[in-house]
C-alpha cells in the first residue's frame, strides 16, 4: 500500500471510530513503519480537522445571512 492508500485508510478507520490506538497498532503488526504510520495519523487528523473547522465556517456564514 502505498503512502496515499496509507493515508486513506486511517482517514477511513477514524471515519469508521475506530480508535487511533488500534488502527496503529494494526499497522504495526502488518509491518509498517511506525515513522509512515504517525505521519499518516497526524495527516489524517489534520484533513478531518479542517474538513469540520469549514464546515462549521460554512454553518456560520449560513446563519449570519439568515439574520
Amino acid at each position: 500500500m502505498p503512502r496515499q492508500q496509507l493515508s486513506d485508510y486511517v482517514k477511513e478507520q477514524f471515519n469508521q471510530d475506530i480508535p487511533v490506538h488500534i488502527i496503529r497498532d494494526t499497522l504495526l503488526e502488518k509491518g509498517w513503519n511506525i515513522i509512515d504510520v504517525d505521519e499518516a495519523i497526524t495527516d489524517a487528523r489534520n484533513e478531518i480537522s479542517s474538513a469540520k473547522t469549514k464546515s462549521n465556517l460554512k454553518e456560520t456564514e449560513k446563519e449570519e445571512i439568515k439574520q
